[in-house]
């Protein structure tokens, strides 16, 4: 995702930011302050602002990860996890209304198998936080549809659920 910047925006920035090192831990933004001081100031010359993150695979995707774990701003929801969430939810209501008898019914309706459609079935109770942060793309970067779907078992309790997937701090 790049961010739009008004061209007087992004003059300044040019000024200010002198460069920008990526390292294994992380990255380092060199800033000139004379630019904005003055030559004359104490304090010119080179100013750096240090992020500790690394890269971290995230399904198909590698993105930055923070040092407290989560997703740089900016980070897109992922496709892959959408996707399972909108099927386990689609799913999950024509069980629930009686559009389909079975899980059977429904994985020969889809065209998919029943284990597949039984992995995916308690992702319709995802607790509604969780849900929200993996649609506007704020999961924890461990998180991708392939664990999601292959999980042992996925808890009822909304609290169990955000232990288990990494939504706690």
């Amino acid at each position: 995702m790049f961010l739009a910047l008004a061209p007087e925006r992004t003059s300044t920035l040019r000024q200010l930011v002198k460069k920008v090192v990526v390292k294994e831990t992380g990255i380092d933004v060199h800033l000139a302050r004379e630019e904005f001081l003055g030559k004359s100031a104490q304090d010119a010359g080179a100013h750096v602002l240090a992020v500790q993150a690394s890269l971290k695979r995230c399904g198909r995707d590698m993105r930055l990860v923070l040092s407290d774990g989560s997703l740089a701003q900016g980070a897109e929801s992922d496709p892959a996890l959408v996707k399972v969430l909108e099927r386990a939810g689609h799913w999950g209501n024509l069980l629930v209304c009686g559009k389909v008898k079975s899980v059977c019914d429904l994985a020969q309706q889809e065209g998919v198998g029943v284990s597949y459609v039984k992995r995916l079935l308690p992702l319709a109770f995802l607790a509604p936080d969780i849900r929200d942060a993996i649609m506007e793309g704020k999961q924890p970067a461990e998180l991708s549809a392939q664990r999601l779907t292959h999980l042992p078992s996925l808890p009822l309790a909304w609290d169990e659920q955000r232990k288990i997937l990494g939504f706690t701090n």
